[in-house]
């Protein structure tokens, strides 16, 4: 009974994973089946467990370990889905602050539009988990609309992209004209700033470290998935500090509750930082991208926020389970650890004994200009 349970269980996950349209419903399933055989999987210490009594955790090693074996095989599967469970609720997280910022009180006009997100699951129905056939026609023909609407994108992209390679055409010159009659900028002046060679690089080493990680998720010891995805940062970690600069956060915001150092930059370092950005970017250009890094400052500060109050309203009873969710997603995310491994490096730099697998969703990267004394091709 219990392999039947597992079995459907890991097919349930496996689903939700797939899914185009997941919902807050389909998190906390995701979320209770991983612990569940997690914990199933988990014979450390002197119990109790969760499927074996007293006397059949005794024999866990003898008469009974080959139901164990099988125990720790359904652990390894579920475990398999934890990153994606981590985008899902970083996904899940960042729809509720938008709606969160978007209504001011608990009173809703629903005469009114408004946006279909899990904040307002409460007091609003998800059509596609109701028994009513209208409503199931609706969802399906919206959802078959879309995917339709996805292909037809796809196929679109598909004829440009041979149609461009029929012209033989490497380089193309972006068409510009005059703000205005008394106003000569120019438009587009943002659009290839960065050259198509950076955007390459960038979006290569951003794929190799995705597919590192997916590998790295297929090994069977926990030793081993930690050694590979160490193997995948380092290197990931290495190109960024060898070919990219950026707004660095502990110089330009500086917060005492965030950053690493309880020291605040002085002016001199701050217009050093400055001057270097300038240097490589122009006024203009460095003000507009300025504002960008300030921006994603603000939504780091906010989605962890976010990401607190969800993770002590679901394991209030669990404020140690809430402390270790905080600390890893920090680790991964705040732009003032990454900040400290781009100046020191994957080796020297550990969160709270944790190794850094670091996004770029809160950091704003600039390509460098020169590397070795010849141009990057970035500008």
């Amino acid at each position: 009974d219990i392999e039947a349970f597992a079995y459907a269980d890991i097919a349930t996950l496996e689903d939700i994973m797939r899914s185009e349209f997941r919902t807050a419903a389909d998190l906390r399933t995701a979320r209770r089946i991983i612990k569940i055989w997690k914990k199933a999987g988990d014979f450390s210490g002197d119990g109790p467990h969760i499927f074996y009594d007293d006397k059949e955790f005794e024999n866990r090693t003898k008469g009974l370990k080959d139901v164990t074996r099988q125990f720790k095989i359904w652990k390894d599967k579920v475990e398999e889905f934890e990153p994606d469970l981590r985008e899902f609720m970083k996904e899940m997280i960042k729809r509720e602050k938008n709606t969160k910022d978007a209504f001011s009180s608990a009173e809703i006009d629903f005469e009114t539009p408004t946006k279909d997100v899990p904040w307002l699951q409460h007091q609003t129905l998800d059509i596609s988990q109701t028994n009513n056939i209208l409503f199931q026609i609706a969802h399906r023909f919206v959802k078959d609309a879309n995917t339709a609407g996805h292909f037809e994108l796809i196929g679109r992209h598909k004829k440009i992209d041979e149609l461009v390679k029929k012209s033989g055409l490497n380089t193309f010159e972006i068409f510009q004209q005059n703000f205005g009659n008394d106003d000569n900028r120019k438009t587009g002046d943002l659009v290839y700033w960065f050259s198509y060679e950076y955007n390459a690089w960038k979006q290569g080493i951003d794929g190799d470290l995705k597919r590192a990680e997916k590998r790295a998720m297929r090994h069977k010891t926990a030793n081993r998935k930690n050694a590979a995805r160490v193997s995948a940062n380092k290197k990931f970690v290495k190109e960024l500090r060898e070919n990219t600069t950026f707004f660095n956060p502990e110089i330009l915001f500086w917060d005492e509750n965030h950053s690493t150092t309880s020291v605040k930059p002085s002016d001199e370092t701050i217009a050093a930082h400055e001057d270097e950005l300038r240097t490589l970017l122009g006024d203009r250009i460095y003000q507009k991208y300025y504002d960008l890094a300030e921006q994603k400052i603000k939504e780091y500060k906010a989605d962890l926020e976010a990401r607190e109050t969800m993770m002590e309203a679901e394991y209030s009873s669990d404020p140690e389970a809430v402390e270790t969710d905080l600390k890893v997603w920090k680790a991964r995310n705040s732009p003032y650890i990454h900040a400290k491994l781009m100046k020191l490096g994957f080796d020297k730099v550990k969160h709270d004994g944790l190794h850094i697998f670091p996004t770029s969703d809160y950091v704003f990267h600039l390509p460098l200009r020169e590397k070795d004394g010849e141009s990057t091709g970035f500008y």
